[in-house]
């Protein structure tokens, strides 16, 4: 009986232990623990999992892809930062002036500071080098990069084919070339067309004396040109023996054509040279006091002629006025206009007679000789008659005939001259 017993309370014990069971697994349902073995459950879970891990991955390869381009970004900063560039594209290039004569500029310190700022950093130069290179320091650079520096900068050259007398829609070229191998900028060539330049104003030659004036001065058949040596070439040969109507050929200086185009000016037809009317002189017998000179020269002449009585002679003179003979230099003095020198060539006829108790006989020569008054001062239109014992002109110079004595008075400059009395 109590084996039946025993048997019967353990069977009431296993059926509780199912209900509690049963009761619990209820519970969990109702909750839907994801520990739960229901189908459903299972697969949502895997499918979150996936999703999470796949996320994660993105995520990843997005930072690793990000992380790419960065570092391939700085790989081709580098790389083209370290590449030769373009010396050009830093040169702001103009134009002024007229067309036919006009000037390139260029912003020449601008291009300087970006070659030696390029050839720093192709050297090398740390930070403190470069503030002690900047501030004229140079000492303190090391001389590996100093002479790196050095090269590269001597190893560049750069030139425009044409900088001046430059018009509009001419070609400039720039070249630039660099040797060896640290050469920041490349070998090219650039073309600029020339355009903006001004008009040239055209003038006539006349415009242009009015403003630098050809003038004559002096005397008819001794007159000179004055003019502005930096402007005109003239022959001056013919100074003082200028006359009225004569023609001088005048040549415009290379500087003068310059200075013209600079101020935006050409002469008319391209003109260069032409030739000048010699006019407005006056007459020289125009000049006060000339008769009062040649009679003072007649005087002169009588003075040196006058009978010579000697131990055995006597000596007598008859002399014959021929012609009268001027000369005037022009003079650039303010005080007065040139020297005048005015003679008088004469016939002399001197006769040696010997005392009546000589036996010798009487000789007579005929030779041809001057008296006057030379460098005489001319002023307003009239001679200065001051001092004039210093001005007389005589010689014992004996000609024996008038064609030659002529002759050579007109060497000299002297030209024959009618004076009314």
């Amino acid at each position: 009986m109590e084996e039946n017993k025993f048997k019967e309370e353990q069977s009431n014990s296993m059926e509780n232990v199912d209900s509690k069971s049963q009761g619990n697994s209820v519970e969990k349902d109702d909750t839907k623990s994801p520990n739960t073995s229901d189908p459903k459950s299972t697969l949502k879970n895997t499918s979150d999992l996936l999703n999470t891990v796949k996320s994660q991955f993105v995520s990843n390869k997005k930072i690793v892809g990000i992380v790419g381009v960065f570092i391939v970004a700085v790989i081709a900063i580098i790389w083209f930062s370290s590449r030769p560039t373009k010396l050009s594209k830093y040169f702001d290039v103009t134009f002024n002036g007229y067309d036919g004569h006009g000037m390139l500029n260029y912003n020449h310190e601008v291009v300087i500071e970006e070659i030696s700022q390029a050839a720093i950093k192709k050297a090398g130069f740390s930070k403190d080098e470069i503030d002690a290179f900047e501030s004229g320091n140079s000492q303190m650079v090391d001389t590996k990069k100093m002479a790196k520096y050095t090269a590269i900068m001597n190893n560049l050259k750069f030139n425009f084919d044409k900088v001046s007398d430059l018009k509009n829609g001419d070609k400039v070229t720039l070249t630039v070339s660099c040797k060896g191998n640290n050469c920041p900028f490349v070998n090219e060539t650039k073309e600029y067309t020339v355009n903006g330049l001004d008009e040239m104003q055209e003038i006539t030659l006349e415009d242009l004396e009015k403003e630098y004036p050809i003038t004559f001065t002096g005397y008819n058949g001794f007159g000179s040109v004055k003019f502005d040596s930096t402007v005109y070439t003239i022959s001056t040969a013919a100074n003082q023996t200028l006359k009225n109507d004569d023609t001088i050929k005048v040549k415009i200086t290379e500087g003068t054509l310059n200075t013209l185009a600079n101020d935006g000016k050409k002469l008319k037809e391209g003109a260069t040279s032409f030739e000048k009317k010699v006019t407005g002189l006056p007459e020289i017998t125009d000049v006060g006091g000339l008769n009062d000179i040649l009679n003072k020269t007649d005087i002169l002449m009588q003075s040196k002629t006058k009978p010579e009585d000697g131990w055995f002679d006597k000596t007598t003179y008859v002399t014959e006025k021929q012609q009268d003979y001027i000369l005037f230099n022009a003079s650039d003095s303010k005080d007065s206009e040139g020297k005048l020198s005015l003679l008088t060539i004469y016939k002399i006829t001197k006769t040696v007679t010997p005392d009546s108790d000589s036996s010798r006989t009487a000789e007579t020569t005929t030779y041809f000789t001057y008296f006057g008054y030379i460098k005489l001062t001319v002023s307003e239109g009239k001679i200065i008659q001051k001092d004039m014992s210093y001005h007389e002109e005589y010689t014992s110079t004996e000609w024996e005939n008038f064609d030659s004595i002529d002759a050579d008075l007109k060497k000299d400059g002297y030209a024959p001259i009618s004076i009314a009395q």
